[in-house]
C-alpha cells in the first residue's frame, strides 16, 4: 500500500520534530560542558564564585562511585555539599587549585571528567610563627621550612549523568581514586596526610 501524501508529510513532521529535539539535546549538553570547563576550576580560585547551578536538575543525585550507598539528592542538598567542601578546604589549607584534564564526549548520555586537585595545607606552626617572628633577628630562622611548600595532590573522576530529554545532569557520581577517599571524608575535611619540609624546626631561642 502507497502511503498517501497526508501520510507522508506526517511522517517527514515526525522525522524533523525528532531531529530538532535531538538538535536542541546536543546544544544543551554542549553548554553544560561549556559550564563546567569554567565552573569547576573557578570555584577553587575564589571563594565567592557562585557556579552555574541551571544545567543540574532540580531532582538531581550526587552518589560516591566507591560507596554507592552514599547519595545526596535534590539540587539544592547539592549546593549545599559543595559550599561544605570549599569551606573545609579554606580551613585546611592555605590555597587550593583544582585542573580539569580531560573530559570525554557524551556517549549515551554519560560524560566523564577527569580533574585532580591541588591543596596546600596550612602551616601548622603558623599561629607560633607570627607570635615569635617579632623578638627574632632577621638572620634567625628558627621555624623555617616547616611548612608544606609541595601541595598534596588529589585525582578523580566525575561521572555527569544527562537527562535524555532536557539535557539537565540527574546524576552526578564522583571517584577518588588518587588517593581513595570517599566523599564523606572530603567533606569532613579529611585530606591526606600533610607532608612536611625536610629541615627540622630549631629551637626558638629564648
Amino acid at each position: 500500500r502507497v502511503p498517501s501524501a497526508a501520510g507522508r508529510l506526517a511522517s517527514v513532521s515526525r522525522d524533523s520534530d525528532r531531529g530538532s529535539q535531538a538538535t536542541e539535546w546536543r546544544l544543551g549538553v554542549g553548554h553544560a560542558l561549556d559550564v563546567l570547563r569554567r565552573d569547576v576550576p573557578a570555584m577553587f580560585r575564589s571563594r565567592s564564585y557562585e557556579p552555574d547551578l541551571s544545567i543540574f536538575s532540580q531532582d538531581m543525585v550526587l552518589e560516591d562511585a566507591r560507596l554507592p550507598s552514599f547519595q545526596l539528592k535534590g539540587l539544592q542538598a547539592y549546593h549545599t555539599a559543595l559550599d561544605m567542601f570549599r569551606w573545609s578546604l579554606r580551613a585546611a589549607c592555605d590555597g587550593q587549585r583544582m585542573e580539569v584534564m580531560s573530559m570525554s564526549p557524551p556517549v549515551n548520555g554519560v560524560v566523564y571528567m577527569r580533574w585532580r586537585l591541588h591543596v596546600w595545607p596550612k602551616d601548622p606552626l603558623g599561629p607560633a610563627k607570627e607570635l615569635f617572628t617579632p623578638a627574632l633577628s632577621w638572620g634567625s630562622m628558627p621555624l623555617y621550612g616547616y611548612a608544606a611548600v609541595e601541595p598534596n595532590t588529589i585525582e578523580g573522576y566525575s561521572r555527569y549523568e544527562f537527562d535524555p530529554w532536557s539535557a539537565e545532569i540527574v546524576k552526578h557520581a564522583i571517584d577518588i581514586t588518587n588517593p581513595p577517599m570517599l566523599i564523606r571524608d572530603l567533606l569532613e575535611g579529611r585530606l591526606p596526610s600533610i607532608q612536611l619540609g625536610d629541615r627540622i624546626p630549631q629551637a626558638v631561642p629564648f
